[in-house]
């Protein structure tokens, strides 16, 4: 009868893994008992001491911090159906550039439609408000139109893309970590 237990009033009674029977009184379980727990604790690493790794913080308001998630170059294609595609070019310092290029080499665009010299802001949780000054030429008629800019665009760090607050099926593609336009994208942003 291996492991039976035999209880009395303050002692109690087993019979070890040689058949012998004996005692531990309360004074005795209780010490060892705690000696257990604490070095389950200790083995489970809930007492570690170890710093967690840093995570990376985004203050608001702020558009100088190296790293943000804005920064590099993005394609918008809005439209499926068109070739018009736009390229943004999200600086340190909070600045970013924009041209509309056309997806297919072999069409023009019948216009030139660029934002130089815009601003973004971090606001908070991955959003970005991005103001400029959109200018619209259009080559046919050889007239400008130039609107303010102001719209928001949340950063998806799951799969890294900016998508537009207002217009959540338009997606903003990385096509570079640089803040530069592309090689390969034969792209010219006046200078503003």
């Amino acid at each position: 009868m291996t492991g039976e237990n035999v209880s009395e009033f303050n002692k109690t009674s087993y019979i070890n893994f040689r058949g012998k029977s004996e005692y531990m009184t309360p004074r005795a379980v209780y010490p060892a008992l705690v000696f257990f727990l604490v070095a389950c604790l200790l083995l489970s690493g809930c007492t570690s001491n170890q710093a967690p790794p840093p995570q990376p913080t985004i203050s608001p308001g702020k558009t100088i911090l190296p790293g943000e998630p804005i920064l590099g170059a993005w394609v918008l294609h809005s439209d499926p159906e068109s070739t018009e595609m736009y390229l943004y070019v999200f600086r340190e310092g909070g600045r970013f550039d924009s041209a509309a290029f056309s997806g297919d080499p072999s069409i023009s665009l019948p216009f030139e439609r660029y934002v130089v010299a815009g601003n973004w802001t971090h606001t908070g949780d991955y959003r970005y408000r991005i103001d400029g000054r959109l200018i619209n030429y259009d080559l046919p008629s050889r007239t400008e139109q130039s609107i303010d800019l102001a719209e928001t665009l949340v950063y998806d760090p799951s799969r890294d893309v900016l998508v537009h607050e207002q217009r959540p099926d338009w997606k903003y593609v990385r096509v570079s970590r640089e803040p530069k336009v592309p090689s390969g994208l034969d792209i010219n942003i006046p200078a503003g």
